[in-house]
């Protein structure tokens, strides 16, 4: 706006209207383009350990796309581990997409700073890059041999792809700036490319949309969370598994598997504090979590709730703020756990996530769309939000109402 002697938001529409050439220009500018190699270290030791070695037994080619893939870290990340696990070039192929052209030509050279590798092992630092001027890191042409690199737009149609493409698609921290509607829109396109034994990993800010759960499966196995595509029901209904070679299945640890099969159940009521081991849908649910051997999502939210608060007190605030986003994953209408995840937030000194979180919980109460659960009445919870958004915002907000159908003041 300062550059084109805009003054007024609402004269920024006018502006992209007279001058279009200038709207993807706008949009780069302010795409986020950082990131680090083996930057969700979770998923990457889980793809290591359990998921390469199956697929190192199988036979056929290994497809793997890096959707979003920005400076490249993340699909030289893989590929770094397939270079580990002796699977070579000719075996296995990264795509790795964006939609801008200039931080592909980044990547493509390969050239890195120190911030960017500070989670790669020493060894393989030594082994995989070589230090070029300005006391960077270039990776080395055999890891490079991995991965082909395109200009991808994940909202243009159609998608350059085959049906079952790929193996294992990477798409974090992306779906985050999309509409409810595109994203919908993309995870069912990414359906036709992914094979039915493949895996998707997101982040755990980016749940599957309710309107697809029943057509995913969501693992939380340690400390890493993705993806794979539901069998297909019958014509009559009934649940049949997709065929998959039994090669490419992982030999994975205990999982925790959120999913919405086909006539399904209804989850039961949410009731906790001292009360709940009374209420006879924990019984239930103690009962379906033994014949299931999984826990029920809302006791199990309610687990990572208080792995976090136990983090929390024990002032390990990161692993706090993982476990809280865990329990707000499984259940979204946790308040209290995004109660206690802003007041971590405020505490590191991080201002706007924090008053961002706060109007979330505030928002959601009076939304009022399904019970919450908690410790803490709704009108305290709504008392610290507001408290906290005065604070943060450095301004009187406009204040919420917590009776239905009550006008904003």
């Amino acid at each position: 706006m300062v550059l084109h002697g805009i003054a007024s938001w609402e004269a920024v529409d006018q502006f992209f209207v007279e001058h279009p050439d200038l709207l993807a220009q706008f949009i780069e500018s302010n795409m986020p383009h950082e990131t680090q190699f083996f930057r969700v270290q979770p998923q990457f030791r889980y793809l290591q350990r359990h998921i390469l070695p199956a697929w190192k037994a199988s036979a056929g080619k290994i497809r793997i796309w890096s959707a979003a893939t920005s400076n490249g870290a993340e699909a030289y990340s893989a590929a770094i581990l397939l270079r580990e696990a002796g699977i070579g070039p000719h075996e296995a192929r990264i795509v790795a997409t964006d939609m801008d052209a200039d931080i592909l030509k980044q990547a493509k050279a390969g050239v890195y700073t120190k911030k960017h590798v500070q989670n790669i092992r020493p060894d393989w630092l030594n082994r995989y890059f070589e230090q070029v001027q300005g006391g960077k890191f270039r990776i080395t042409g055999d890891i490079r041999a991995y991965v082909d690199f395109r200009v991808h737009n994940l909202v243009q149609t159609p998608w350059p792809w085959p049906a079952n493409r790929f193996d294992l698609i990477f798409l974090e921290h992306v779906l985050i700036y999309f509409a409810p509607r595109t994203i919908a829109d993309v995870l069912l396109r990414v359906e036709k490319v992914l094979k039915p034994d493949g895996y998707l990993f997101t982040s755990y800010s980016e749940p599957i949309p309710t309107s697809l759960r029943h057509r995913w499966q969501t693992t939380i196995v340690e400390n890493v969370i993705f993806h794979r595509l539901l069998p297909e029901p019958r014509a009559e209904k009934a649940p049949v598994d997709r065929p998959a070679a039994p090669s490419r299945s992982a030999s994975r640890p205990r999982e925790t598997t959120l999913s919405r099969r086909p006539k399904r159940t209804i989850a039961p009521q949410i009731v906790t504090g001292p009360e709940q081991k009374k209420h006879p849908t924990f019984a239930l649910a103690q009962q379906q979590s033994s014949r299931q051997e999984q826990p029920d999502l809302n006791t199990l939210a309610w687990r990572y709730y208080e792995e976090g608060k136990r983090a929390l007190d024990e002032r390990r605030f990161e692993e706090a703020i993982q476990a809280l986003d865990k329990a707000l994953y499984i259940n979204s209408h946790l308040t209290e756990a995004a109660l206690v995840k802003a007041g971590i937030l405020k505490r590191q000194g991080k201002n706007a996530e924090a008053l961002r979180t706060y109007q979330w919980v505030l928002k959601r109460l009076v939304a009022k769309q399904q019970p919450d659960f908690g410790t803490l009445e709704q009108e305290t919870i709504a008392a610290i939000c507001r408290h906290s958004i005065r604070q943060l915002a450095g301004t009187q907000p406009e204040t919420l109402s917590l009776r239905p159908g009550a006008a904003k003041s």
